[in-house]
């Protein structure tokens, strides 16, 4: 009930501020998701056509001025390759999400593995914390009020 009062005032403010919020969402699905989804696919198959040692194991990070990618776990295997992406990245981070962990380190977690997607870790990673707090206490907040609703 919470939540689709929310989702009118949401519509209702847009409304009234010349739809800029459907705008907005207008173009992260039109524009940003085609582009995640070719750097994603397009990117990589190009890398292990053309240089398939570098696809495997990295160790080029000059192929980033040639092959470019605004996704940094692309960006990731011209410095590590496949196999470093998974033994260092992707498994650590699946790992830390199906342990036993406080639910604030895998909101932490969570949030880290989604901003690699286009930021890299190395140049913003205050940012990164800075943005899973704000989610982890939104998300606390509403599991909050979901439990006072399931205990009422």
């Amino acid at each position: 009930m919470n939540l689709l009062f929310l989702f009118i005032v949401i519509l209702t403010i847009d409304t009234f501020i010349g739809n800029n919020i459907s705008k907005l969402w207008s173009r992260i699905w039109t524009h940003d998701i085609e582009i995640l989804i070719e750097h994603i696919l397009n990117v990589p198959i190009l890398l292990y056509a053309e240089y398939p040692s570098v696809f495997l194991f990295g160790g080029q990070p000059n192929l980033a001025k040639f092959i470019y990618s605004e996704v940094y776990y692309v960006q990731l295997i011209y410095y590590i390759g496949v196999i470093g992406l998974i033994l260092f990245y992707l498994l650590p981070i699946g790992t830390l999400m199906v342990s036993k962990q406080k639910e604030t380190v895998k909101s932490i977690v969570l949030i880290f593995a989604l901003s690699l997607v286009h930021y890299s870790v190395f140049k913003i990673g205050v940012n990164v914390v800075g943005a899973a707090l704000v989610f982890y206490f939104l998300y606390k907040s509403l599991f909050r009020l979901e439990e006072n609703k399931w205990s009422n």
